[in-house]
């Protein structure tokens, strides 16, 4: 962690609600990288009880979602998250941690992956 340019804080805002988007066919550039985002034509909503779960988000923040069905290669998921931001948040760059476990359709095999990505906190 780079000194004076971030914080750790785990789980400062906790989670009010999640909204996920599900898209077949997003936009890439030549480069292959994804350029669309949750209001790409042909997104859906998925729907919670049905396409995912979630449990209750703990105090610090965590959440798990599991998914109830299939995802098409190519294809991507949006999450959106909804937090419980104080009026006071200090103005520096939060951090979104995610891990996932994909399971193989065909194979059975658990993968693994994780990710860190800035967090913008909107009004």
């Amino acid at each position: 962690m780079p000194s004076g340019n971030s914080t750790d804080v785990a789980g400062v805002f906790p989670v009010k609600g999640v909204t996920v988007y599900y898209d077949p066919n997003p936009t890439r550039n030549n480069e292959g990288i994804i350029t669309s985002d949750q209001t790409h034509a042909g997104n859906v909503v998925l729907n919670v009880g049905t396409d995912y779960t979630v449990d209750a988000a703990t105090p610090t923040g965590r959440q798990i979602i599991t998914f109830n069905r299939d995802l098409a290669i190519g294809s991507v998921l949006y999450i959106l998250h909804n937090l419980n931001v104080p009026a006071n948040a200090a103005a520096i760059q939060y951090q979104s941690n995610m891990a996932w476990q994909p399971i193989g359709r065909t194979s059975n095999r658990t993968y693994n992956g994780f990710d860190n990505e800035p967090t913008t906190i909107l009004p």
